[in-house]
């Protein structure tokens, strides 16, 4: 995954419990 996606859709996220979810489907990806 691209760092530039991964800060876009960082700061695209705002709810946390989106953040956590979003962190345990592509954290192993990353």
């Amino acid at each position: 995954m691209p760092k530039g996606y991964w800060v876009s859709a960082y700061r695209t996220i705002s709810d946390p419990e989106k953040l956590a979810a979003y962190n345990k489907l592509a954290g192993p990806a990353v």
